[in-house]
């Protein structure tokens, strides 16, 4: 029907108001549900399209294609977003292993530190260094070399 009257419309969609009536076909034509113009002087709704919303049965089989294909997209980014959580959890528990060993070989070092700080202060005269590698004798200078050196320096005054 091109021109359905208001009274038909009140009566089929259960709507007892006829302010309610209009604000729900004038949604409809905002929403583009429907063009069409209100003829309120003779309570009628002059109906020019609408979208439809019955189906064939014949276009059942391509909405399931439709549908099946997007259900398989959705698996498919579902499943990549599954492995990138793996990763993501896998690269987290390997820097979480690295960082409590890096955490274990800083106390280790912390605790050799005071160790060595404690034997230093029982020993003051040995240097921290010195206590791992054995004592050098101090190799003076040849006198030559520094008689050398002065006998230039007093030379060219």
């Amino acid at each position: 029907m091109k021109c359905i009257p208001y009274s038909m419309l009140l009566k089929d969609l259960d709507i007892k108001n006829l302010r309610e009536l209009e604000d729900l076909i004038i949604e409809a034509i905002y929403t583009d549900i429907i063009q069409g113009k209100l003829d309120q002087r003779n309570q009628l709704l002059e109906v020019d399209f609408c979208i439809g919303r019955d189906l064939q049965k014949q276009d059942i089989s391509n909405i399931v294609k439709t549908l099946q294909k997007w259900c398989d997209c959705c698996q498919a980014v579902l499943l990549g977003i599954e492995q990138q959580v793996l990763r993501v959890n896998q690269y987290k528990e390997s820097h979480t292993k690295t960082q409590q060993q890096i955490e274990t070989e800083v106390a280790n070092i912390k605790k050799t530190l005071k160790a060595t700080a404690s034997t230093s202060a029982q020993d003051p005269d040995q240097h921290p260094m010195d206590r791992d590698t054995p004592q050098l004798v101090e190799q003076r200078p040849s006198t030559k070399k520094l008689s050398k050196a002065k006998s230039l320096s007093s030379s060219r005054h």
